[in-house]
Formats: structure tokens, C-alpha cells, sequence
């Protein structure tokens, strides 16, 4: 005899089933409110998982090729190292390549970008080919100046100066 109601002895049996009971129902009717709730859960998540995951992560992989295209462009347009400037269009153009293949609206825009990227790598390497023979005639200059000084005996070094390098002969 375990328990007692109203000063009277109460079987174990009883004593068992008046706890269990009701712990019982409480769980039945947790179930039965939280039941729809979690229907609902499954089916956000499935939505998410099918729906919107993938266009989030098309959406950031964009934004990370979008980044690496911006970087290898300035490393074009600014780096003085012909080998890293044709680095850098390679790089570009894979990317190119890669968003090729991506259906966003993005990517059909940037793809648009190859043949500018092309032309600002070709005008880059003539500017270079361009200053590397100013700077040839620019040495051939001073080296002329200098014969002109000591065929002349006059001193022309300090009346010239080079537009190029800010130099004076």
C-alpha cells in the first residue's frame, strides 16, 4: 500500500496508473497541438532546401566571382610585370569561362566583359611596348645631348629636360 486518498490505503496498481495517466495525456495532447506545427516546419524546410538554397548559393558564388574578375582586372590594368598581367587575364578569362555555364542574369552581362578585358590586357602591353621605346629614345636623346656638349664645349644638360621621367639631361 503506497498511497492514500481520504485517509484509505491505495494499491500499487492504482498508485501506478494515477501517475502515468495523466503523464500520458499531457504528452497525447503536446503531440496533437505541436503535430501540425511541425508539418508546417517540414515543409518550410523542403521549400528552402530545394527552392531557395541553391539560388543563395549561386547568388554568392557570383559575388565571389564577381570579386576575384574585379581583383584580376585591377592586377591588369595596374601591375608593372608583363608575366603577372598575363596571369591575371588568364585567370580572368577562366572565370569567364566558368560563368559561362551559370544561368543567372548576372553572369550573361559579365560574359559580355571578355573581349573588353582582352582589349584593355592588348592596350596595356602597347602602352608598355610604347614607354619601353620612349625610354630608348629618351636614353638616345641624352646620349646625342651629350655628344652636342662636348662638340659645342656648352653645357645643354640643365635647358632639357624629358617630359617622360621629369629628368633633366
Amino acid at each position: 500500500m503506497i498511497g492514500f486518498i481520504r485517509n484509505k490505503p491505495l494499491p500499487a496498481r492504482r498508485y501506478l496508473v494515477l501517475l502515468v495517466l495523466p503523464s500520458c495525456l499531457m504528452l497525447l495532447l503536446t503531440v496533437a497541438v505541436l503535430w501540425p506545427c511541425l508539418a508546417n516546419f517540414r515543409t518550410t524546410v523542403k521549400t528552402l532546401q530545394d527552392v531557395r538554397l541553391p539560388a543563395i548559393l549561386e547568388a554568392q558564388r557570383t559575388r565571389t566571382n564577381l570579386s576575384m574578375l574585379r581583383k584580376h582586372l585591377v592586377i591588369i590594368y595596374l601591375a608593372e610585370a608583363p608575366l603577372e598581367r598575363r596571369r591575371a587575364r588568364l585567370h580572368a578569362q577562366a572565370l569567364l569561362a566558368g560563368m559561362a555555364h551559370e544561368p543567372s542574369p548576372v553572369a550573361t552581362e559579365v560574359l559580355a566583359l571578355g573581349p573588353r578585358i582582352r582589349q584593355l590586357y592588348v592596350s596595356r602591353m602597347e602602352a608598355d611596348k610604347s614607354l619601353s621605346r620612349l625610354h630608348r629614345h629618351e636614353m638616345e636623346m641624352m646620349l646625342a645631348l651629350n655628344s652636342l656638349e662636348q662638340a659645342t664645349g656648352r653645357k645643354m644638360a640643365g635647358e632639357v629636360i624629358f617630359s617622360h621621367t621629369g629628368r633633366d639631361g
